[in-house]
């Protein structure tokens, strides 16, 4: 599912009132496009109309993915934490410190949510997961393996030029595709790639556009 604001402020109050005892004044609540992070609790200093300074503390989560209902909740409740504890001032020795963990596990326990410290989205999910356009080289090797690397815009050119004369390189195929699938990929400067399943890469490529150098 891909959240609406509706639905994380039906969902703050419900799980408010169910996890934290009703003790969380609504905080300004917001949907951001992050693709880095499910959610997040800003803490922002103000000022008010009589020039006062006041903390700010909001939610946001991320509509960028289509997510499992589950992981949404994770993650909401995952920041509801982390506003509990600075609405009340208590004090952890990090961000996802002794306190924090505590109450998280306490809470996945009673509740049977499943969060955790961070989230690693699954393959299937960064398959369906579109971000920024990526140029793709994909190599076949002289023993039947296949290469791929994610190459800097920058030095699209070069490598274009370069890749090919690789060792026990055969022949290279140049791809743009939007699917951040490739983001688990670091983007190369200097000619190398990394080994890659076929079938894998197969996948990988659905609706990439083949560019001719």
């Amino acid at each position: 599912m891909i959240p609406t604001l509706d639905y994380i402020i039906t969902k703050f109050d419900y799980y408010n009132l169910l996890c934290f005892g009703g003790k969380l004044p609504s905080p300004p609540i917001r949907l951001n496009t992050r693709i880095a992070s499910l959610g997040l609790m800003r803490t922002l200093q103000k000022r008010d109309a009589a020039g006062n300074t006041y903390t700010e503390l909001s939610i946001e989560i991320s509509a960028r993915r289509d997510l499992p209902e589950e992981v949404v909740i994770d993650t909401l409740v995952h920041e509801m934490i982390h506003y509990y504890i600075a609405y009340h001032k208590l004090k952890d020795n990090r961000p996802h410190g002794r306190l924090f963990r505590k109450m998280m596990h306490e809470i996945n326990a009673r509740y049977g949510l499943t969060m955790t410290v961070s989230y690693k989205p699954s393959e299937e999910i960064l398959m369906n997961t579109r971000s920024r356009k990526r140029y793709i080289c994909v190599a076949d090797i002289d023993d039947g393996r296949k290469g791929v690397a994610v190459v800097a815009r920058t030095r699209l050119k070069e490598l274009q030029a370069a890749i090919p004369k690789l060792p026990g390189v055969v022949s290279v195929g140049w791809f743009v595709s939007d699917r951040d699938i490739f983001r688990q990929f670091p983007a190369i400067i200097s000619p190398r790639f990394l080994i890659i399943e076929g079938d894998k890469l197969e996948r990988y490529l659905v609706g990439a556009v083949p560019i001719i150098p």
